[in-house]
């Protein structure tokens, strides 16, 4: 299997699911892990990190990506604090540059 390769400031997506619910996330690479390497604390600090403490001290036998996805809050409609993602890296895919990512952003898939 061929493996994939994103950059710092690739824009990716994947779709996950939770609570039963699958959800399509949109992105931006902020940061790539060597094989074995932990995601280090002043990534971390670029958002709000979701996934677990065990994961932040974990490391996978692979090149991984960290990637933001950026907020706006419904009640102001002012950006807020990113979401940081760990995804898996089979489930990502580079998005079109001519994709505008607040189009795609956050979206339950169809």
């Amino acid at each position: 299997m061929k493996e994939k390769l994103f950059e710092k400031g690739d824009t990716v997506t994947w779709t996950s699911q939770a609570s039963g619910t699958p959800k399509t996330k949109t992105g931006t690479v902020i940061y790539v892990l060597s094989t074995g390497e932990r995601i280090p604390e002043s990534v971390l600090a670029e958002g709000r990190a979701q996934f677990d403490m065990a994961s932040m001290r974990s490391t996978r036998e692979h090149p991984s990506y960290v990637v933001k996805v950026e907020r706006t809050s419904k009640a102001t409609g002012k950006p807020i604090k990113p979401f940081l993602y760990w995804p898996i890296v089979s489930q990502l895919e580079k998005v079109d540059a001519t994709v505008k990512t607040d189009e795609v952003s956050y979206y339950p898939a169809a």
